[in-house]
């Protein structure tokens, strides 16, 4: 059914997106060395299968397709299995310092600030704990330690200008990556909400307008996003990220109108 083709092809794209991923990292770059352009043209023409052969197929052809390009990687490039086994090995010794530090925090916690200094300086720190949570790719501990800053932060007070000024800073940083974690997470909706809270604290921010475009993207409201992604260029123009993420858009939008036409067409055969 389309369902089972929905997750069959939504299976590949996000193979493609996670080898991508690895691929830019300089540790897998250093391991494939030349090999690297080699992986690259592979995707890339998994991803041009799916926009043309791959459009409209049965889920098992989604399924064969993901198993080849899989094999394909693993049997000629044996490298990229042995950095991610590395990288594995790098996150568990990492795993376990975060939880000595987890530890050493919870102890922190339980002295409470009582001062808007205090609250500021725990609120920075957590906001810290979160962004290096953040790059280790664990987004639901992140958003925790992000929201915990606002925590504190809804707590200060003070008309003291700069002050105020520190609070906004921390704030608006803390809603932005709630937001971008969230958008890894799958929890669009919680994104677009801490866009515009950012957005509250700077709405001159193209940042803010083109995680709120993404976020939307993700949950198919074109319209909006494609509203969001301009705002966003016309504060930033020349960004090349906006530009690309628009190019997906009106991609995405075209394949959708496609399936449109043809769920109408199969609907009166």
């Amino acid at each position: 059914g389309i369902n089972a083709e929905y997750m069959g092809k939504n299976s590949v794209e996000e193979y493609i997106y996670g080898m991508r991923n690895h691929l830019s990292n300089p540790d897998m770059k250093k391991a494939l060395g030349s090999d690297v352009q080699a992986v690259s043209d592979i995707l890339r023409a998994t991803e041009n299968w799916l926009m043309e052969d791959g459009e409209d197929v049965d889920a098992e052809v989604y399924q064969e397709k993901l198993s080849s390009v899989r094999t394909e990687l693993q049997e000629k490039y044996p490298a990229i299995q042995k950095e991610l086994e590395r990288q594995q090995e790098e996150q568990v010794k990492r795993d376990a310092i975060m939880a000595a530090e987890a530890l050493k925090a919870q102890a922190e916690n339980k002295k409470e600030p009582r001062t808007d200094a205090e609250r500021i300086k725990f609120a920075e720190e957590r906001k810290e704990q979160g962004n290096a949570l953040f790059k280790q790719e664990h987004y639901s501990e992140c958003i925790t330690r992000y929201v915990q800053a606002l925590g504190y932060l809804g707590e200060v007070y003070s008309s003291d200008e700069e002050t105020k000024k520190k609070k906004d800073e921390i704030s608006f940083s803390c809603y932005l990556n709630v937001a971008a974690a969230a958008i890894k997470t799958g929890l669009h909706q919680r994104a677009v909400e801490n866009c515009n809270k950012a957005l509250e604290i700077n709405k001159n921010s193209a940042k803010a307008y083109f995680r709120k475009g993404q976020a939307l993207i993700a949950k198919q409201e074109w319209d909006e996003a494609k509203k969001e992604l301009t705002k966003a260029l016309e504060i930033a123009p020349g960004d090349k990220a906006i530009e690309k993420e628009l190019a997906t858009l009106q991609k995405k939008v075209e394949q959708h109108k496609q399936k449109e036409k043809k769920m109408f067409a199969n609907m009166f055969k």
